[in-house]
């Protein structure tokens, strides 16, 4: 019993994931989306009729997300519900993760909270799309870059740069949250000198690795102009909509503000997002006036690189703006954000501003 209450947390966590896991199979069985699950099913059974990847196999997002496909068809006897079941375990585990990237930089009622609105926005997957898949790699990568132990930090650039293979278009971001990473490690050294260089030579040799193995795959099969014929596929999109990539950032913001203005009692869930990019952006804003201005040292730089990503993740709904793409990245500033309620000293202004926050997204849900 005593050590039940010791890990009720974790049984919390735990059983948040299972009800997410069990009900997104459950709709799983009634629910057929026939352009998703075709397109799934179209790719992972061409790898297993032995067709060429990118030559002869349509190969939408990345290499990983249709082989993986194509062996969970193989072992279950081309059973879809079996895929869907693969991308539910991926978003409830992702979950799980959550709630401790949150107890570990809140508290243990505040994670509850947290994981709770996280759930309610987005309980179950879907479609067995790639997202569920790239959302939980991210979220390993963040908990082994937060871990003390630098062993973890290192392997987790090898997390990082595998879910470009899951979806390539995550490249950019990846790069992105990279290039964030290791300029804020930078900056926090005192004094660099040839061990630091040496630290940041062995995270960049592990985050390649993934990458150079998936190349050298590409060339000994001689499919690397296919391969770059889909890696247009993006600029494609851009030509046959006739915009240009700042357009589409402008569609994403015109219709987060349309979504409040125009459905704000249909679907008030938006308020929680667009909180999140806000409050995101200004924690940036302070963690670099807080670096730069006041010189401050106690800065978290492992807060500031999740509050960075959360905005980067935003990437995945830039064309279309829908809830669980929101929830497969944006949603991680929950962790950021809950760690400054924590900490709030003066605990009337603790209780005043979480009286207002918590009570709020109670009534969006």
């Amino acid at each position: 019993m005593i050590k039940i209450i010791k890990y009720k947390t974790y049984i919390f966590f735990f059983t948040i994931s299972l009800i997410s896991f069990f009900y997104s199979v459950y709709q799983s069985l009634y629910n057929y989306d026939g352009f998703h699950s075709g397109l799934v099913l179209f790719s992972a059974d061409g790898l297993n009729k032995n067709l060429i990847p990118y030559k002869e196999v349509f190969i939408h997002y990345g290499f990983l997300t249709t082989y993986v496909n194509s062996l969970i068809l193989k072992l279950f006897d081309n059973n879809l519900v079996y895929i869907f079941s693969a991308t539910s375990l991926s978003y409830s585990a992702s979950l799980f993760i959550l709630g401790i990237l949150m107890k570990k930089f809140s508290s243990q009622n505040f994670s509850i909270i947290g994981l709770s609105i996280i759930f309610f926005l987005h309980p179950f997957t879907i479609y067995p799309w790639h997202s569920y898949y790239t959302f939980l790699l991210f979220n390993i990568f963040l908990i082994l870059r937060v871990s003390d132990k630098l062993y973890f930090q290192r392997i987790s650039y090898l997390f990082l740069s595998s879910t470009i293979l899951f979806n390539e278009s995550f490249k950019y971001a990846s790069f992105l949250i990279l290039l964030f990473d290791f300029i804020i490690q930078i900056l926090k050294e005192k004094k660099i000198n040839f061990d630091f260089f040496k630290n940041l030579l062995a995270k960049l040799f592990l985050y390649l690795i993934p990458i150079i193995i998936f190349f050298s795959y590409i060339f000994t099969n001689e499919l690397f102009e296919y391969w770059k014929v889909y890696s247009q596929m993006p600029k494609v999109f851009l030509e046959l909509n006739n915009v240009e990539f700042y357009e589409i950032l402008v569609h994403f913001f015109v219709t987060l503000k349309n979504n409040i203005t125009s459905n704000l009692f249909q679907e008030p869930h938006w308020l929680i997002y667009i909180f999140l990019i806000i409050f995101n952006i200004l924690y940036l804003f302070y963690f670099f006036f807080s670096k730069f201005i006041k010189k401050s040292l106690l800065s978290d730089n492992n807060l500031a690189l999740i509050s960075f990503s959360s905005l980067v993740l935003l990437f995945q709904a830039a064309h279309s703006v829908t809830i669980f793409k929101m929830s497969c990245g944006l949603v991680v500033g929950f962790i950021v954000l809950f760690n400054f309620i924590n900490s709030i000293k003066d605990k009337e202004n603790k209780i005043i501003f979480f009286s207002y926050y918590f009570p709020s997204r109670i009534i969006v849900f």
